[in-house]
């Protein structure tokens, strides 16, 4: 009888799943396990540390359905966990591979470097609507919510966390739900005035409803789970994954739920600021996230980090065919640079990529601003904008206005591409501080069609943000003066 080494069985089972990249930091513990990885055909991508890895793999995942990374054990492991817990938290599925002493070290007890030196090792109504949240998007059940929407014609909503997963040009999509950061007309249409939310993988963290201002009352929420269905808060043992076909199979055999014409939105999902600022005025928030969608193409992967970031994304209109995400329950700051290494990579193979694109602030970029060094390495080419803020917006505006812990050191961001691929095309657009400058960069058609990688420094107050944070910051405001001092305030976090 053959026998298979564990090794080897390993990677052909990751083969398997459709990984065909996996990311890692080599280490002497597993050198002769990465030996091996090829004979699998999996090739295996070098990161700058750990945490990119890691966040890497998981973007991988998000966009291939499983994703996998490489360490050595003890500091090489605990510097991945970060952005491994990340994925545990919003459900993506990453398989992380330690390479650790031999069996007879183990056994043995020896006090081997990387350790810790002490030899251990070891129901239908007239007012229903449909909202997107993010288990839909880690089900991979996307383009069913959107026939489901598409077949009943009821108002189609998504979370932060479902953002960039659904077909935004539905006639009957209605737009971003946050409890108290939405706008007041989404707000009303699913806490007052529907009767029957169909509420597709909800995940109720802070940033996703507006640190816990959704106010939905649970006897009308029907609630669709990877394991189960929640309906009027009793919990049935069928998921999504069966719920969910049969819902559209029903649908497409009784006209009776369905509504003869879609439905018309009254509100705009996403209100243009008021006021068209001179072409010299200062680039505003309001002004970039209301611009950025005339860049934005079907085919684009678009990730924001955590912050100022994914608060406008989320409040900035995308075509169909365009997709993006940010990590809205971990929100782990440095993640999406490397994320999205693993996840444009991901979606190259697939033959699914149109354009990469990141957003993120200058603060978080100054974690992993290595992840830039594979995006060149891979032949990955991205628009990234860094919005120059001076520092944590979000946590100026929640503590700390003028405090020094909030300000980040002055880098010279044009000078990156150079420091991090010598000799490989890139492109540098910036300083752009004016409205003018900016709508002139998204419409240019050379920007628009660069073949390689193009960085952006975006100029923006340090005091501004995205209307969405102020709406947050309101409605926290107001429930911490109505239940104070009874209940601990929220906060939008750090």
């Amino acid at each position: 009888m053959s026998h298979l080494k564990i090794s080897d069985y390993l990677f052909q089972r990751l083969a398997q799943l459709g990984i065909k990249t996996v990311f890692g930091v080599p280490g002497d513990y597993e050198l002769a396990l990465l030996d091996l990885i090829g004979d699998a055909g999996v090739k295996f991508s070098g990161s700058a540390n750990e945490l990119i890895a890691s966040n890497a793999a998981d973007g991988y995942s998000r966009i291939n359905g499983a994703g996998a990374f490489v360490t050595t054990f003890g500091p090489g492991e605990l510097s991945g966990y970060c952005g491994h817990a990340g994925a545990y938290a919003e459900f993506v599925p990453v398989v992380h591979v330690v390479g650790y002493p031999g069996v007879e070290a183990m056994r043995e007890g020896r006090l081997m470097h990387h350790s810790l030196g002490d030899g251990r090792f070891g129901v239908y109504h007239e007012m229903a609507i449909i909202l997107a949240d993010g288990n839909i998007v880690r089900n991979h059940l996307t383009a069913e919510a959107d026939k489901l929407a598409e077949l009943t014609r009821w108002p189609y909503f998504t979370t932060c966390m479902g953002k960039g997963g659904v077909n935004e040009e539905l006639p009957n999509y209605a737009g971003v739900y946050a409890g108290g950061g939405s706008i007041p007309e989404i707000r009303k249409a699913i806490e007052d005035d529907s009767d029957l939310v169909l509420w597709l993988g909800s995940y109720r963290t802070d940033f996703n409803t507006g640190e816990m201002t959704d106010f939905v009352d649970g006897k009308k929420i029907v609630d669709l789970q990877r394991f189960f269905t929640k309906i009027a808060g009793e919990n049935f043992k069928v998921g999504m994954h069966s719920v969910l076909p049969a819902l559209i199979a029903q649908v497409k055999q009784d006209s009776s739920v369905v509504k003869k014409e879609s439905v018309k939105v009254s509100w705009d999902p996403y209100p243009a600021p008021a006021g068209q600022p001179d072409s010299s005025a200062a680039l505003t928030q309001d002004y970039l996230w209301a611009t950025l969608p005339h860049l934005f193409q079907p085919g684009d992967l678009i990730i924001g980090e955590t912050g100022t970031s994914a608060f406008g994304l989320a409040a900035s209109r995308y075509p169909a065919g365009c997709k993006g995400y940010n990590q809205t329950v971990w929100g782990s700051i440095g993640y999406a640079g490397p994320s999205a290494v693993g996840s444009f990579l991901a979606a190259h193979e697939a033959g699914t990529l149109n354009r990469g694109i990141l957003v993120t602030g200058e603060g978080s970029l100054q974690l992993t601003p290595m992840a830039f060094a594979e995006f060149l390495m891979l032949g990955l080419k991205p628009i990234v904008f860094v919005l120059k803020n001076g520092g944590y917006t979000v946590e100026r505006l929640i503590h700390g206005k003028d405090a020094f812990y909030n300000a980040v050191p002055k880098w010279d961001y044009k000078q990156l591409s150079t420091v991090f691929g010598v000799g490989m095309e890139s492109k540098y657009y910036g300083p752009i501080g004016t409205c003018g400058d900016f709508e002139a960069l998204v419409r240019s058609k050379d920007f628009r069609d660069g073949n390689c990688f193009q960085l952006v420094e975006l100029i923006l107050g340090e005091m501004d943000a995205p209307a969405s944070v102020g709406l947050s910051a309101a409605a926290i405001e107001a429930f911490n003066q109505k239940h104070a001092p009874k209940e601990a305030g929220a906060n939008l976090g750090g």
